[in-house]
């Protein structure tokens, strides 16, 4: 096998070093983009393509929007009857690839305002992620946009670092439509000790349009709006109480539970207000007890627990020592102090003398602020895969340059 530092040029590696690296993390929800060395990214957009229904796959350039304008465009009642609704990123993986060059597109041209072929580039993909997809960003990044250089950085890798929290540790990511606790050691994720999991931001506001809903409030508007008005409520009221909850409990003193002073009120687009008591605590509760919500799988706890019990003996007390939370549906008040108690009943029972510590990043950015970081770092030249490498071996130095 060809050692890819013989494609690395003196010349080559200044070029890349010089250049500021894109740096994009597109998830099945939102999409983050920016510049290596960014603390925050400079666009964030819905990961949405709306394409007209009677030609979505050949649509022309001028027909396709993405982000807030697709968004807009669907909103309007004489142009949304007209569109579908596209989103390429699913549960963390790419699933419609000519979506998805729209999408990168908007964001090389719109978002960013940057020549893809004038910067290496950085793009964040899941804990797992499949070769034939690989492959497929490669000569997507390669022989469409022209970039000069492709690193591809796994998303608990970059939240690991966003925290400062050493190479190694079990990252437990939350996001729109995924939850998958990822052990990594020195830097790598340990893909035959991940978790998946059905939990997801998504779910949680299922949940709560649901309990919403039996509480007695009508919501009007169509499936969309519904879930959106339901995911508001959730990301504006809802905490987690410090004790395990039952929906039988919802009228006792019990903390945590829905006593008169711990009921908000909720504004709604027509000016009036409606009441959220037990909803508030039901819908996170759930992250600990599925079956609130009619799932029957065990608890983020629980996972994330089987996943630790899944690494090496020598390596378990090393990754209860850096168990990250994060992930933009993570951001519920609460949650982390009440995952380390849950964590530590655990390792009580179960796991010996291993000591549990819980890290909560309450910042929906934690992926895309560790890749623009890593990005930055002096010695992430080494990891490109170079245009040279690439047009040598095609797609498949993909799998001679990446782990």
């Amino acid at each position: 096998m060809s050692d890819p530092s013989m494609f690395r040029s003196e010349s080559v590696v200044l070029r890349l070093a010089e250049t500021p690296a894109l740096v994009l993390d597109c998830g099945s929800c939102v999409s983050r983009a920016g510049l290596a060395g960014d603390d925050s990214p400079r666009g964030v957009l819905p990961s949405v393509v709306a394409t007209p229904r009677a030609g979505g796959a050949g649509a022309s350039q001028q027909d396709v929007h993405c982000g807030e304008e697709a968004l807009e465009q669907l909103k309007d009642p004489h142009l949304s009857p007209h569109l579908s609704r596209r989103q390429p990123v699913q549960y963390g993986h790419i699933v419609e690839w000519e979506h998805m060059e729209a999408l990168w597109t908007h964001i090389f041209h719109q978002g960013l305002n940057r020549d893809p072929e004038e910067h290496p580039l950085v793009l964040l993909e899941p804990a797992l992620s499949p070769t034939v997809t690989r492959e497929k960003t490669a000569q997507v990044m390669f022989e469409t946009f022209q970039v000069p250089a492709l690193a591809l950085v796994r998303r608990p890798e970059a939240c690991l670092w966003s925290a400062g929290a050493g190479t190694s540790g079990l990252v437990v990511e939350l996001g729109g439509m995924s939850c998958t606790p990822a052990p990594v050691w020195e830097g790598y994720v340990l893909s035959r000790c991940v978790v998946k999991s059905l939990l997801s931001g998504q779910e949680l506001s299922w949940y709560m349009l649901r309990l919403l809903t039996d509480a007695g409030h009508v919501i009007t508007g169509s499936p969309t709006e519904q879930l959106r008005l339901a995911e508001d409520v959730k990301e504006r009221l809802c905490r987690v109480a410090p004790e395990p909850l039952q929906e039988k409990d919802s009228n006792s003193d019990q903390p945590g539970c829905s006593s008169t002073e711990e009921t908000e009120e909720y504004p709604l687009p027509d000016g009036s207000i409606f009441s959220v008591g037990r909803e508030r605590f039901l819908c996170p509760e759930s992250i600990f007890q599925p079956p609130l919500r009619g799932e029957e799988m065990p608890g983020l706890h629980e996972i994330v627990h089987s996943a630790i019990r899944r690494c090496d003996p020598d390596l378990q007390p090393v990754m209860s020592a850096n168990v990250l939370l994060c992930g933009a549906a993570s951001l519920f008040p609460g949650l982390g102090d009440r995952f380390q108690a849950e964590m530590d009943k655990l390792a009580e029972v179960k796991a010996g003398d291993y000591k549990v510590k819980v890290t909560h990043i309450q910042d929906p950015h934690t992926a895309f602020r560790g890749g623009s970081r890593l990005a930055a770092s002096e010695e992430f030249v080494h990891r490109y895969l170079t245009r040279e490498f690439y047009e040598e071996y095609g797609p498949s130095a993909v799998v001679r340059h990446f782990i």
